[in-house]
């Protein structure tokens, strides 16, 4: 019986610096920016925003978005036509009509 008790104690010992060491880890990877977006990079509303600046810059016309809507925003990693189905929750491309509509608005394009 007494044997018992001495395996039981090295045992929660070690169950114990797992804890901790797990513990430790997701702390060091939280200061170290592992749980956020990595520097320099931008969420979809951003790059939907960067994109749609871009078009209305150049008149917001057809031709334009045409030109702009499949280029690869910086720092996204997708185009302008991606940023509008997530930012506006589309969930086919032929929402191309509709994303150049919203893009434009403001300025009656």
């Amino acid at each position: 019986m007494n044997s018992n008790k001495a395996v039981s104690m090295p045992v929660n010992i070690v169950i114990i610096l797992v804890v901790a060491v797990l513990v430790l880890l997701v702390v060091v990877a939280f200061f170290m920016g592992g749980f956020l977006p990595t520097k320099g990079s931008v969420d979809d509303q951003a790059a939907w925003q960067r994109g749609c600046n871009k078009v209305m810059m150049g008149g917001c016309d057809a031709g334009v978005w045409n030109d702009i809507k499949d280029d690869i925003i910086e720092n996204y990693g997708h185009d302008l036509q991606y940023a509008c189905n997530k930012v506006f929750g589309y969930t086919d491309y032929a929402a191309d009509g509709k994303c150049h509509k919203k893009c434009c608005e403001f300025l009656g394009g």
